[in-house]
């Protein structure tokens, strides 16, 4: 009788103690799996973001770049074409109060998400080489089409800057758009493309011109370049005086897309990061060069 009891009592504690000793070694595992400082969000999770859609700590599109997208104007915002017509007047100007979905987009995706980390089969920047001789996967539609990087580019130039600005503004548009399709190139966004024709993600696409395919040959090649790799050569339409840096818009800083003073003095009409093409258009008309113009908008960045 009292052994039975004897081992009654063991069961009693037994059952009291296993659980917390399971709960224990549970505890351990996380701290295991996430390190015994401060705890991480395990990889994949979704992060929270600010009403700007930029990164914290950062949280975007991504930038709210999840996916989100690169917009027409060179990574979210309106192009020069969209914002005032061909002809290029200001009289089409709207100022927006929000940003547009492909600046979202484009803060979460382009500056803090693990969408912009670059491809395993990518070594930094490949080499200058002829646009001809380069192929760029489209993605139009539903289907995606090879062609030719100039023949691209020529689409690109031509949708998203008036044909009558100055041929330095329309050579500096061609190099920044090259930049991009490079940096996206390195920074994977769509599966099985490179870039795609919704101008609410990469960039606006359209039927080429002679001028836009001239900017483009003149300039052959040529991309800008920042510690090694393919900048994000961010553009946007026009601007009240000054560019805005990619920390102040997106909430994560970028070197070269650090805000500087811009000519045109208009209605700000995109997101204001990165290069204004009216901005870029008075720079021409004042003799400034395609490569003076680049410099001015994108500091520290080098042409290849």
């Amino acid at each position: 009788m009292r052994r039975l009891l004897i081992m009654w009592m063991l069961a009693l504690t037994a059952a009291a103690v296993i659980p917390l000793l399971l709960a224990g070694a549970g505890e351990s595992r996380a701290e295991a799996a996430f390190g015994t400082g401060e705890v991480s969000a395990a990889p994949g999770a979704a992060r929270d973001a600010d009403a700007s859609g930029s990164p914290d700590g950062a949280a975007q599109s991504e930038p709210p770049p999840g996916a989100v997208e690169l917009s027409a104007a060179g990574a979210g915002g309106t192009s020069a074409r969209e914002a005032f017509g061909a002809g290029g007047s200001a009289s089409a100007v709207q100022e927006a109060d929000e940003p547009s979905r492909g600046e979202e987009a484009f803060a979460e995706t382009e500056i803090g998400s693990g969408v912009g980390e670059p491809s395993p089969d990518t070594d930094g920047v490949p080499p200058r080489v002829p646009d001809a001789e380069t192929v760029v996967r489209v993605l139009d539609g539903g289907a995606t089409r090879l062609m030719p990087l100039a023949d691209y580019l020529g689409g690109v130039v031509a949708a998203e800057m008036p044909p009558g600005f100055p041929e330095a503004a329309l050579k500096a548009q061609a190099v920044a758009a090259r930049s991009l399709v490079y940096y996206r190139m390195a920074h994977p966004k769509h599966s099985g493309a490179d870039v795609c024709t919704d101008p609410g993600c990469c960039m606006a696409f359209g039927e080429a011109t002679d001028v836009s395919r001239a900017a483009v040959a003149e300039t052959d090649g040529a991309i800008l370049v920042y510690d090694g790799e393919a900048a994000m050569a961010a553009f946007f339409s026009s601007s009240d005086g000054r560019t805005r840096s990619a920390e102040e818009v997106w909430g994560a800083a970028v070197p070269y897309l650090s805000g500087v003073a811009s000519g045109e003095n208009m209605a700000q009409n995109g997101h204001g990061v990165g290069m204004s093409q009216y901005g870029a258009r008075e720079m021409a008309l004042g003799g400034a060069d395609w490569r003076e113009i680049l410099a001015w908008y994108y500091p520290g960045t080098e042409v290849t």
